[in-house]
């Protein structure tokens, strides 16, 4: 029988971001008009989130390799049969998290289950049913892994028993899912390589210079002239503008002219990590998405600066306290110096360009150094939620190899025995109100002074 719904699948390792994203394709598919049916793996039916229970229990005593993958193909089977074929058959597009790509990336790889005879396995549970689209969402094991503890910390809960296995198992299942991509026919497809190479001709794409680290005049003079032309090879021509926070005076001119009157057949996408940065004027002729990611060297800067004001503390008490807040504090105030270092104000001064438009431009550089001030300084939150987690966790008796900041394992744990287990709670509460102070445009000062007296109460 012809389906006349549409199967679309979505892959990853752990914390790479599938469920969020496939829920967002089911929400925006909805939003226009479309019949669609958002289920996961394991569940999506009485037997399965029963079984998917079982399977991810963490107290559960782990089952051997073959009854896991079973079971994993039951639950497929009932999904298949009982929520998504009668979905497809009745025209209904059927958006689902993981499917059997997740068997071989996770039982083949990752458990070493005999790869030749999976994929029979997989028609069997499945009736012959393939998705028509799987997106598979790839990041690296330990960035995943991070991403998962400190989602299971905000939620004050504990990784599950699939989630907790070791990295070089994760890091197998990776291996798995990018081995699979590569054998997918449409991965030869001239287009896609040449616009993962940036060497398509209908694609530009614009990022800072390296030495002024900005989006030039002739910069944006160069993608005018590319959408103004005809498409050589697709429908359209596209422009990619990285970090488009980062525009010269100048340049944001060129662009902005061209965003109100854009060529036909042609598509513009503005890449940031600070969207309030950027003038109101672009935004509003824009349809904002966000992606999730990760910019790991500040993330890297920030947990260091964690690991260094906590590893410090020593006497307990409310000065001790408040030394720590300010040494915090210091530490945020060179942040704050490095950013505007990096991003200096217009290189040229005499640039001829009204008074009201050069006062908006500064205003404008302004509240770009202020998101990404705020950006580094919630990301050391996260660092310091995920740092009173692992305490929470060695009072818990959990193993080294699941902490977030597995170097500083002996002092973690010569803390945590000072704690009790509602204590531990409750700071991990603190830090998410300092988080929501700060929010709200609290002083920064009075919300870590107060804040890091109440974690030591």
């Amino acid at each position: 029988m012809s389906l006349s719904g549409k199967l679309i699948t979505f892959e990853g390792p752990e914390g790479a971001g599938k469920s969020t994203h496939a829920a967002a394709l089911a929400d925006r598919l909805q939003e226009a008009g479309r019949a669609v049916l958002f289920t996961r793996e394991p569940g999506g039916t009485h037997l399965g989130e029963a079984v998917r229970s079982l399977l991810k229990d963490h107290d559960q005593k782990a089952p051997a390799a073959a009854t896991e993958l079973f079971l994993f193909l039951a639950c497929r089977s009932q999904l298949v049969e009982e929520v998504i074929r009668p979905a497809l058959n009745a025209g209904t597009h059927v958006i689902c998290d993981r499917f059997t790509d997740s068997t071989i990336a996770y039982q083949g790889y990752g458990r070493d289950f005999a790869l030749a005879e999976l994929p029979a396995l997989n028609a069997l549970a499945t009736g012959g049913l393939k998705p028509a689209l799987t997106f598979l969402l790839d990041l690296e094991v330990e960035i995943g892994l991070r991403r998962v503890q400190g989602r299971e910390a905000a939620a004050g809960a504990v990784a599950d028993r699939i989630e907790r296995e070791s990295q070089d198992f994760h890091r197998a299942v990776r291996s798995g899912y990018l081995e699979l991509a590569a054998r997918e026919p449409d991965h030869k497809c001239r287009g896609c390589h040449q616009a993962a190479e940036r060497s398509h001709p209908d694609l530009l794409w614009i990022e800072p210079q390296s030495k002024s680290r900005r989006i030039v005049v002739e910069q944006a003079h160069r993608m005018r002239e590319h959408v103004m032309r005809s498409a050589f090879a697709g429908g359209c021509k596209i422009v990619v503008l990285e970090d488009v926070d980062r525009l010269q005076d100048e340049a944001a001119n060129i662009i902005l002219k061209t965003l109100e009157e854009p060529p036909s057949d042609s598509l513009f996408l503005l890449l940031t990590d600070s969207p309030s940065a950027l003038i109101t004027t672009v935004v509003s002729r824009c349809q904002r998405l966000t992606l999730t990611g990760v910019n790991e060297e500040d993330s890297r800067v920030c947990r260091a600066l964690v690991v260094q004001v906590m590893s410090a503390a020593g006497e307990q008490g409310v000065m001790p306290a408040l030394a720590r807040a300010r040494a915090l504090m210091e530490r945020l105030q060179e942040i704050r110096k490095t950013i505007a270092e990096e991003d200096p104000p217009a290189d040229n001064p005499n640039m001829d360009l009204e008074k009201n438009l050069r006062e908006k431009m500064e205003a404008i550089r302004t509240a770009r150094l202020e998101a990404r001030y705020r950006d580094r300084r919630e990301t050391i939150l996260e660092w310091l939620m995920l740092w009173h987690r692992d305490l929470l966790l060695c009072l818990c008796g959990v193993e080294e190899e699941h902490l977030a900041f597995q170097e500083s394992a002996a002092r973690l744990r010569a803390d945590a025995a000072g704690l009790t287990y509602a204590r531990a709670l409750a700071n991990i509460g603190i830090i998410e109100e300092m988080q929501a102070q700060l929010a709200r445009h609290l002083p920064e000062a009075t919300v870590f002074e107060h804040g890091f007296v109440r974690l030591e109460a």
